[in-house]
């Protein structure tokens, strides 16, 4: 297994052999190093490891919520929120929805995948119709290029007790990936295109804007 110190590297050794790649926290500094494996063995990782999103890859949607913790839990708001720009009424089934949890008494934090709707890109067309989501705990700065995403099971460098545990009121978390495995790739992930996102970038994505998800 390959080792990698620098991005760059694993980013073309992915490239080559496919795969996914696993950014390691290696400091409390922010350092990491970088490593690509097979999707099932990305899978059994335990520890300070991240899922390297690339900026290329079709993927599902995903939410990250932070804050201070609430008097009610707000996933349920934001799946209703999903759901009522939702055209497909199986998106508010919440056992077809993965919930990850890393709260203890001092913090609120989760993530939130729905496996079955499907972006071109998380860091335009994701970010896109993320932003039309209100909601206070919504952290959206997790819609970037080569995007790094804590996976079920681990946790940040300087907090091992901070572990990411699926909620079982939810769905199945064997697979949490944001990114679509190769026997799941969908053939018409969607787009959404921002209607002030300039003119000449809005001709390059050739789409339409999708009044809601379908």
């Amino acid at each position: 297994e390959m080792l990698y110190a620098k991005q760059q590297p694993a980013l073309e050794a992915h490239d080559k052999s496919g795969g996914i790649v696993v950014a390691e926290d290696i400091s409390n500094d922010g350092h990491k190093r970088y490593r690509v494996l097979p999707r099932a063995e990305v899978l059994r990782l335990r520890g300070p490891f991240n899922e390297l999103i690339r900026e290329e890859s079709l993927c599902r949607l995903y939410f990250d919520l932070d804050g201070a913790n609430p008097v009610k839990d707000p996933v349920r708001e934001l799946i209703e929120q999903v759901c009522s720009r939702s055209c497909d009424e199986d998106t508010s089934n919440t056992r077809d929805i993965i919930v990850l949890c890393s709260s203890n008494e001092k913090k609120y934090s989760k993530h939130i995948i729905f496996p079955d709707v499907v972006f071109k890109n998380n860091w335009v067309h994701m970010r896109n119709f993320v932003r039309t989501i209100d909601h206070p705990f919504l952290d959206d700065s997790v819609y970037t290029r080569n995007r790094c995403f804590r996976m079920a099971g681990c946790w940040k460098y300087a907090e091992p007790s901070r572990v990411f545990i699926p909620d079982t009121n939810y769905a199945d978390a064997s697979d949490s990936l944001v990114q679509c495995s190769a026997s799941s790739q969908h053939l018409h992930p969607l787009e959404f295109v921002d209607e002030l996102m300039p003119k000449q970038q809005t001709q390059r994505t050739q789409t339409n804007t999708p009044s809601c998800i379908r």
